[in-house]
């Protein structure tokens, strides 16, 4: 009996090694249709992860489409359309940019300003257009500001006139403001105005004045002092004979 049971024992052992033997021989065939237990939950299929290519937006969605979206009730969307029209370098683009200054809600109104800048810079608006909207005695005082930096981003005739005016005459925030582009508009004009802006009773003002003329010193810091700033500028060539009064209230 011992020997019988010995015997059985053995064969179940030689079986059991010979079927591991054949399921590592054919290990493909094994994980192609693997024995899952009855009581097994199924598992949910793993997905490919996409590829950048295969997941984005578009450049941007036509012009035509976008115009119900730039009158919608919900600002969010105004503004959003209003992104996408900043992407597109046509006339009816910066109209339309040039259009939301005048919109109720902030952040689609400042959103217009800066989009402004860049549409000067496009040259899908003019720097004549853009002097008219910054005049506009009602826009919102951000809106407004942010509007004349976007003006002093583009050399223009227009946009430099308006910019040495409300440097003299203009509020205090307009004042550090066209102060502050005047730097862009070149040496030979913004120098005389930035001298001037040094005995603005305000201090912001005279700040950015300080500030723009330590851009032009090459390391000279002559303060406030306005004789010794016309004296080195009108050395390196500067015509200092305009001298636009300071705008102080």
């Amino acid at each position: 009996m011992r020997r019988l049971m010995l015997v059985l024992g053995l064969l179940l052992l030689v079986g059991a090694v010979a079927a591991f033997a054949a399921r590592r021989a054919s290990p493909a065939r094994s994980q192609e249709h693997p024995v899952r237990p009855a009581d097994a939950k199924p598992t949910a299929p793993t997905l490919r992860p996409l590829r950048p290519a295969e997941f984005r937006l578009p450049r941007a969605r036509p012009a035509d489409h976008l115009g119900a979206d730039l009158h919608d009730g919900d600002p969010a969307v105004r503004h959003n359309a209003l992104w996408q029209q900043m992407r597109e370098d046509t006339r009816e683009a910066g109209l339309a940019i040039l259009e939301a200054l005048r919109d109720p809600a902030p952040q689609v109104s400042e959103a217009a300003a800066l989009g402004a800048g860049h549409a000067l810079q496009a040259g899908t608006v003019t720097a004549a257009e853009v002097v008219a909207l910054v005049r506009l005695p009602d826009l919102p005082t951000k809106t407004h500001l942010l509007l004349l930096s976007s003006l002093g981003s583009v050399q223009s005739a227009e946009g430099t006139q308006l910019l040495l005016e409300l440097a003299r005459s203009g509020t205090a925030q307009e004042r550090s403001g066209a102060v502050l582009s005047l730097g862009n508009q070149g040496v030979a004009l913004a120098a005389p105005a930035l001298v001037a802006a040094l005995a603005d009773e305000d201090d912001m003002v005279w700040h950015m004045a300080h500030d723009q003329l330590l851009r032009l010193g090459q390391g000279r810091d002559f303060g406030r002092d306005q004789d010794k700033w016309r004296a080195w500028l009108e050395a390196q060539g500067v015509a200092m004979s305009a001298r636009p009064k300071s705008g102080s209230h």
